[in-house]
């Protein structure tokens, strides 16, 4: 009998992992690229470019980005809905943190 103690072996290799940090203004910070979140999700980027109709070369485009400063926030809060989350926009100002929710405050 084997006595490997991993019951499931980690699908993510180590150099692809999220990176877990804590934040000058906050507590732990799980920071992921997009293509590790549509990973984690189980998505391909077919099914990511079809729940959010940009195209499929456009979403590896989108993925492949050193910096999203760039994209245009309806096109990511399109590819965040097609993976089933929602876009959080957080600001930092004098070491507080505050969600940017639009003209209404929803709770």
């Amino acid at each position: 009998m084997s006595t490997n103690n991993r019951a499931h072996p980690d699908p993510m290799p180590t150099t692809d992992r999220p990176k877990v940090t804590r934040g000058r203004h906050a507590g732990l910070v799980l920071r992921v690229s997009l293509a590790m979140l549509r990973q984690i999700t189980g998505k391909t980027q077919v099914t990511v470019a079809e729940g959010s109709e940009i195209r499929q070369g456009d979403v590896s485009t989108l993925e492949n980005r050193e910096d999203l400063g760039g994209v245009r926030l309806d096109t990511l809060r399109r590819y965040v809905d097609a993976l089933g989350g929602e876009v959080e926009i957080n600001v930092v100002i004098g070491g507080r943190r505050y969600v940017i929710t639009g003209a209404q405050v929803h709770e």
